[in-house]
């Protein structure tokens, strides 16, 4: 619990000339002794509100810090836009060891997000908790313009994304984000690489691939990647990274890209996450030469899209115009 608290203080101030704070996007709160073993300062956690989720039923436990509360659809109207604020309000009353919340996940609608942070931001932060978002995904640099435009001057402390196939433009998105701004801190709060369980561990997994094709990476390649978005965060400027996830899910139509499988087991990714977290820790990550991260194969959007398009049901732009 130290070893948490001790994270936010320079949490804002990290930069390749100090240490990017690393953590775990998992549903539940980190248990196990040796998870702290991996240098874990911030974890997320994830809240989904429908509008009628009552906030007081949602005691999230102490190792909680950093909350995103999100839902199936953006509000489109001022009563909608009010009954989130009061939620988050009520969430944030109960659990008073919640420092960042990270208002909504991946929006499509730039102009409903915007009047949504306008509307949040003032009650979030007269609770002493700092504001994040838009934990962006998909796009690159044109995107990412766009959703900037939207986003009100000062609404956020801090601009989170989710960099899946854009790992090697990081450099130039932070770039982008503090031009438009100014010199908050960027958070990759979530990225990861999809792995494909070998023979000796197929028996732990249950279910069909999402994908007919199934080409996965290896969990000795899903180590690698790791540990190169890391570190290709990290020079780029951002100041946090967080791994999606801790534990595989057991489904095999869902998601793989946990640093250890269902059982607890680690797996490769586990032991490069740890050393990378330290060598960045320590100032040990040489930034000046070429930042080269291995082709990424897949992300949470394109996953979607295939499996819609394989079983007949919503097109991609219908996705896209829910969120």
């Amino acid at each position: 619990m130290r070893l948490l608290i001790l994270g936010f203080a320079m949490l804002a101030f990290a930069s390749p000339a100090g240490a990017m704070r690393v953590g775990i996007v998992d549903p539940a709160p980190l248990s196990r002794d040796d998870a702290l073993t991996l240098g874990v300062q911030l974890q997320r956690k994830d809240v989904l509100w429908n509008g009628e989720t009552q906030a007081w039923s949602l005691a999230l436990g102490a190792a909680t810090p950093v909350v995103s509360v999100w839902g199936r659809l953006l509000p489109e109207t001022q009563p909608e836009r009010s009954a989130y604020c009061d939620f988050v309000h009520s969430l944030l009353e109960l659990n008073p060891q919640v420092k960042y919340l990270i208002v909504w996940n991946e929006p499509k609608r730039y102009d409903l997000y915007g009047r949504l942070l306008s509307d949040c931001s003032p009650i979030i932060r007269s609770l002493g908790v700092q504001v994040v978002g838009p934990a962006m995904h998909p796009g690159g640099s044109a995107e990412l313009a766009q959703l900037l435009d939207a986003i009100p001057r000062g609404a956020l402390d801090v601009f989170d994304l989710h960099p899946y196939l854009h790992e090697y433009e990081l450099d130039g998105l932070v770039d982008q984000i503090h031009h438009a701004l100014g010199a908050i801190p960027v958070w990759v709060t979530e990225d990861g690489m999809d792995t494909k369980p070998g023979p000796n561990f197929s028996a732990l997994y249950t279910g069909e691939p999402w994908s007919p094709a199934w080409d996965y990476w290896s969990e000795d390649q899903q180590a690698d990647a790791v540990s190169r978005y890391m570190q290709l965060a990290y020079c780029a400027g951002v100041s946090a990274w967080f791994n999606f996830l801790l534990h595989d899910e057991v489904d095999l139509g869902r998601w793989q890209s946990g640093l250890e499988r269902p059982d607890g087991s680690r797996k490769p990714s586990y032991r490069a996450f740890a050393v990378t977290a330290a060598r960045i820790a320590k100032g040990a990550v040489d930034c000046a030469g070429p930042q080269t991260p291995p082709p990424a194969i897949w992300s949470p959007d394109q996953r979607l899209a295939q499996r819609l398009a394989e079983t007949g049901g919503w097109t991609r732009d219908a996705y896209e115009r829910t969120r």
